[in-house]
């Protein structure tokens, strides 16, 4: 059977990343295996595979492990888990994001894909795909909760703003030796993302700034979509923040060509983040649903930074939003 590819992090610390070669995009998430060299209390974190992967991997060792947590409601993230459920295994994830691990309904209702009209569309061609399935018994815990595992401490900490309840983890040995996952900040190709209604760019600005301290003096970093970073700490921040810096820019040089109002859905129309033809046409009308969000989350921020005004505020929770802005720069 096909078997993950494990690599350990640091010659110290029995840490690990863990990732499926070749895999799909979109279907897979790198993840991070505490062992416990001792006993059965090894953690696991978004091991996410294609199934032949997750079984062989399991075999080797589901028996070592205690917990595992998924780190938040995308479904690259909270696929597939419940094999690990099935296991034995307690799951547990943020608690202000576990109800949607429990219920589809949940995921669709507060994610606004319901609202949107794209409940169907998503339950059909993403949590299906993907291998989705609901958890009833996952664990909700809170930023600042720390695992031991043979003296390896696992500490999840807060970086909202991708999702409600988006975390992070640091793992650390008596050493004060430091590795730090990010998950899906933004340490990636795309940078930044904060595509759903639930999503916060002031929260994201603030997690980018933790993080940034969080790495300082740490041995390794261990995102979700990329490999293993073992240097060039400040460029990764800097970078993450060019892109989303970038973003609001070109948002708000639009705005400035709209002196009557501009919408969301202006910015979509124009591909101001995604350009229609590189975009995967089967969930074509989810992109576009993640885009007006993108661009709706950016107005607001440029508001906070009195850079724009709202000249007309929408009914919420609209399933797209439809308020209107005008620039003040």
């Amino acid at each position: 059977m096909p078997m993950p590819i494990m690599e350990r992090i640091h010659p110290s610390m029995p840490v690990y990343s863990v990732r499926q070669p070749n895999a799909p995009l979109f279907q897979a998430a790198n993840g991070i295996y505490v062992a416990d060299p001792a006993g059965d209390g090894g953690i696991l974190i978004d091991c996410i595979f294609q199934p032949p992967y997750i079984k062989s991997f399991l075999e080797v060792v589901g028996k070592k492990v205690g917990t595992y947590i998924a780190t938040h409601f995308h479904v690259d993230h909270s696929a597939k888990v419940h094999y690990y459920d099935s296991q034995g295994i307690d799951v547990v994830m943020p608690a202000k994001e576990v109800e949607y691990m429990r219920s589809a309904d949940f995921l669709l209702e507060h994610a606004g894909l319901r609202a949107g009209g794209l409940d169907d569309l998503f339950h059909d061609k993403v949590m299906r795909l993907f291998g989705w399935k609901p958890v009833v018994n996952a664990t909700g815990v809170s930023p600042g909760t720390a695992w031991n595992v043979g003296g390896i401490k696992v500490e999840m900490i807060g970086l909202p703003g991708h999702s409600p309840g988006h975390p992070g983890f640091t793992i650390t040995n008596g050493d004060n030796e430091k590795i730090v996952c990010p998950v899906d900040l933004g340490f990636d190709h795309f940078g930044p993302w904060f595509g759903f209604p639930n999503a916060s760019l002031p929260e994201y600005l603030e997690s980018m700034a933790r993080i940034s301290r969080e790495i300082d003096n740490a041995v390794a970093i261990l995102p979700s979509h990329e490999p293993v970073i073992k240097d060039g700490y400040e460029n990764l921040c800097n970078e993450m923040t060019r892109k989303l810096e970038g973003r609001i820019a070109a948002v708000q040089a639009l705005m400035d060509a709209f002196p009557k109002g501009f919408t969301a859905k202006d910015g979509v129309e124009r591909e101001v983040i995604y350009r229609k033809e590189k975009l995967l046409q089967p969930i074509l009308p989810l992109f576009l649903f993640w885009e007006t969000w993108m661009v709706e989350h950016i107005c607001k921020l440029l508001v906070d930074r009195n850079l724009a005004e709202e000249i007309y505020h929408a009914s919420d929770p609209p399933g797209f939003p439809g308020n209107v802005y005008r620039s003040t720069s």
